[in-house]
């Protein structure tokens, strides 16, 4: 029986990784009697939610031995039927097969499927997919985001209305809020609209001390990625220096932070539409 626990550095262990590696040992003595619940509780555990990608891999390989070894059917054999009365026939010999559904748009659906073979099954349901501008949706787990617009006298402004020309900052303060320790690997994503251009603070001494406290910082031509550990209670500030630069309407994507190896640790904050407007005319 193993507790409860997911580290974010350091060995990057967990509960579930930890019952993977139980289940290889159980696997490598030949007594698969044991092993059968705990390879059972581990495809349960790969199926209900986030894990990282150290889990993921202990996860994977065990099954795949005890797929292989204890057994089972050496092909896989199904139907399945997605919102409709006939069933479709799957028969291969391979280890895996992947069916796309690329078809089935938004409401509720029907998928029925049933195992064929002598063998054991592993099914997954995998969605994926982009929001719609604007449809995105805010979020605090465990941590709070807020992302100010400012000028560079640290005045507040308005980012959906900058003149051509204006330089400006991004500040982003983000908040450790949950209950556990300190959160190690956190990522920061700020991706900016094709208006605005990103100075690089590598590239100009004045900003040397600028986000001191950021172990890396990938900056690109329209996004910065951030990378850090976040004190428990504490709040962290990071500044990106900005300028207007091409005049027009800009979608200005969300920005989001997460801790690396626990996805269920995240904030994010809307996105929304931008103008880069001409400059007005001295009198």
């Amino acid at each position: 029986a193993v507790q409860p626990y997911r580290e974010l550095s350091d060995t990057y262990g967990s509960d579930v990784r930890d019952l993977a590696m139980i289940l290889e040992t159980l696997i490598l003595l030949g007594d698969y009697q044991r092993a059968k619940p705990i390879a059972d509780e581990v495809a349960e555990a790969l199926s209900s939610g986030w894990h990282s990608t150290q889990t993921t891999a202990y996860a994977l390989l065990s099954i795949a031995r005890f797929a292989t070894q204890s057994g089972t059917s050496d092909r896989l054999q199904f139907k399945y039927g997605v919102d409709a009365d006939t069933m479709t026939v799957v028969f291969t010999d391979k280890p895996m097969v992947c069916i796309e559904q690329s078809h089935i748009d938004t409401g509720g659906h029907r998928l029925v499927l049933t195992n064929t073979s002598e063998g054991m099954l592993f099914a997954r349901l995998i969605m994926t997919g982009i929001p719609p501008i604007g449809t995105e949706r805010p979020s605090s787990n465990g941590m709070q985001i807020d992302v100010d617009y400012l000028d560079m006298d640290g005045e507040p402004i308005n980012p959906g209305r900058i003149e051509q020309g204006t330089d400006f900052q991004a500040r982003v303060n983000l908040t450790h809020t949950g209950r556990r320790a300190s959160y190690d690997e956190v990522a920061l994503s700020q991706i900016f609209p094709s208006g605005w251009e990103i100075h690089n603070e590598r590239l100009d001494p004045s900003q040397q001390e600028t986000n001191k406290d950021v172990e890396y910082r990938d900056i690109r031509d329209d996004r910065v990625y951030s990378y850090f550990d976040l004190k428990r209670r504490r709040a962290m500030v990071i500044t990106t220096m900005l300028h207007a630069t091409y005049g027009g309407r800009f979608y200005l994507p969300m920005v989001e932070a997460e801790a690396m190896y626990d996805a269920t640790i995240n904030a994010r904050v809307m996105g929304q539409w931008v103008e880069v407007v001409p400059a007005r005319e001295e009198q």
